[in-house]
């Protein structure tokens, strides 16, 4: 069972993890945990119906200071914003500043799975390994931890990569079983219809690379996140009362 997605106006990408169920059969809460792309492409009624019907009261945002430039963050009113960037610089294929030509990257890359695969080998290795994003995913774990009222949303750029990682931390520290994980995790091919000329297409591969060997050092992805992102076993229990029902 994957996140729910919310049908937006302008939000593609905007999904509620309530309502999955992890192996001992207890359920995420509903309104309390939502991934996204950007909300700068908010249409209409979209950030109003996220305030009222998803009681929207925290959004985090995992994009640089350069990508936030070019698609500003929409205003808000009741709701705290915070300014988490996974990569504090460009990262080819994951960050969206205004001059990366990434439409030209893809079509270059079309249909050559064997590039496409090893391109977004490298990306979710950076993610995993660098000081800076595990700091960060730290950061953002933590502050689910302190976050009381309402819901969290946290997006980057398109809410696959940096976001998308941030979702399997999450679904992992709430017990959710890997084939679930990896299944909310491709969901976004769906959400955009991305088709085999993106590399967003090979996320199958890709991100069981990133589950099963880069973090392979570690043991595993418990492991993991304890030793390198720094969530002992006592946050791990207070966040799975937080959120689980």
């Amino acid at each position: 069972m994957r996140a729910e997605k919310i049908r937006m106006e302008g939000l593609e990408n905007t999904r509620d993890l309530g309502g999955i169920v992890n192996k001992e059969g207890k359920r995420i809460k509903k309104k309390k945990l939502l991934r996204s792309g950007a909300l700068f492409w908010a249409k209409g009624d979209d950030l109003k119906r996220l305030y009222e019907e998803y009681e929207l009261r925290h959004v985090i945002d995992m994009r640089n200071a350069e990508e936030n430039i070019s698609c500003p963050e929409p205003s808000y009113k009741d709701v705290k914003y915070v300014h988490n960037p996974i990569f504090s610089y460009r990262k080819e294929g994951i960050t969206r500043e205004e001059d990366m030509d990434f439409e030209q990257i893809m079509k270059d890359l079309a249909f050559q799975k064997d590039k496409i695969v090893k391109m977004m080998q490298d990306m979710y290795g950076q993610i995993a390994s660098l000081d800076e994003a595990k700091e960060a995913y730290s950061a953002f774990i933590h502050y689910l931890l302190a976050a009381h009222e309402g819901s969290v949303l946290w997006h980057c750029s398109m809410g696959k990569d940096r976001a998308g990682v941030a979702s399997i931390l999450v679904l992992k520290l709430l017990d959710v079983d890997e084939e679930t994980i990896l299944e909310d995790y491709l969901y976004t091919n769906a959400c955009y219809g991305f088709t085999e000329e993106r590399p967003t297409y090979y996320f199958d591969i890709v991100m069981r690379e990133y589950l099963d060997s880069y973090l392979e050092k570690t043991g595993d992805l418990d492991a993991y996140i304890e030793k390198e992102i720094g969530i002992t076993k006592a946050e791990k229990a207070r966040f799975r009362e937080m959120y689980l029902e």
